[in-house]
């Protein structure tokens, strides 16, 4: 009978969430990661996954679905008059993984990796993420403050998001190193700051076809 490929697969997944949390993903080698699952067959991380972004997509694939459920569960009870119960359905799931067990928080520090890859452009994270839910989200903010140029509204997502993952994989790491924060005031602290940020006043000259983009 053929050996199930699946224990070793899973072993190779979450070995490699913890060392791309712990070390960045461009500091790990394959081979880390083949030894930290205890994978003697030299070529097993290539036989599961190909090449090192083929594991990363994996892995992706693999943490994003209790976040994304998350996620849609709050945008069911958000409505586009309450701009704060929009921003909580973006920010809290991340929060909760923060604040989460360890696997969680590796979780968060891993996005956080992906984030801050500079070779990484944002429709390619958008791409590689799928659905999460952040468009349904992202529009709705968008609806909400139609003050906004496009242009602007589009540069504080980016800017606002990536803040409030790196927030969260900071929260992360110190519960890692035994800094423990409130975890409510850390979320709700967190969702005023990206409500802040979006709804700034523009004090920048902003052009007829930005306002449109």
């Amino acid at each position: 009978m053929p050996r199930d490929p699946e224990p070793a697969r899973r072993k190779l997944l979450d070995a490699a969430l913890l060392l791309f949390a712990r070390d960045g993903i461009e500091a790990v080698s394959l081979r880390e990661i083949r030894l930290a699952a205890g994978q003697r067959n030299a070529a097993a991380t290539q036989y599961h996954f190909g090449t090192k972004e083929g594991l990363v997509r994996a892995l992706v694939q693999d943490v994003l679905p209790p976040l994304v459920a998350h996620r849609r569960e709050l945008l069911r009870g958000a409505t586009v008059d309450d701009v704060f119960a929009v921003a909580r359905v973006i920010v809290a799931p991340l929060t909760a993984l923060a604040v989460g067990e360890a696997r969680d928080r590796a979780v968060v520090r891993f996005l956080a990796e992906l984030v801050d890859d500079v070779n990484r452009s944002w429709a390619g994270l958008t791409e590689l993420f799928g659905d999460t839910a952040a468009a349904a989200s992202t529009a709705m903010l968008r609806a909400a403050l139609p003050q906004l140029p496009a242009e602007v509204m589009n540069e504080r997502l980016v800017v606002g998001i990536t803040g409030v993952v790196h927030a969260c994989a900071f929260y992360a790491r110190g519960v890692d190193t035994g800094r423990t924060r409130d975890p409510d005031l850390f979320r709700e602290n967190l969702v005023d700051m990206f409500v802040g940020a979006l709804t700034a006043p523009v004090s920048a000259p902003v052009s007829a076809a930005a306002r449109e983009a």
